[in-house]
């Protein structure tokens, strides 16, 4: 891992809040910043059959001494503290977590 390629991220936790008017909407509660790496799919074969028309969405993101995928691993199959009530903001843009394994997160831009 090249220490000059790292990217700041920063993980959320999203609540669903209902405004006055009735509409449902997520909270956005900041959580910690980590360093990664982000890695674009590529067009092959195999990411292509996987995620089809979204493949330019997905990032693959790897963070220093995988600190943050040894935090949402065990929220993968937790039902009150899921994985998928978090959120990742990289460059400007929020993105859900797609998957997560010791080594890798991919996610997509939402």
């Amino acid at each position: 891992m090249k220490l000059t390629r790292l990217k700041e991220i920063i993980l959320y936790r999203t609540t669903k809040i209902t405004l006055p008017d009735g509409e449902r909407t997520d909270s956005y509660d900041e959580g910690k910043s980590y360093q990664a790496i982000i890695q674009y799919l590529m067009n092959d074969r195999v990411a292509v059959a996987t995620y089809g028309a979204d493949i330019d969405k997905i990032h693959r993101i790897c963070t220093l001494h995988n600190e943050l995928e040894n935090f949402l691993i065990s929220k993968v199959r937790n039902k009150e503290d899921n994985v998928s009530n978090y959120v990742i903001k990289y460059n400007g843009n929020y993105y859900n977590i797609l998957k997560v394994t010791p080594k890798w997160i991919e996610m997509k831009w939402r």
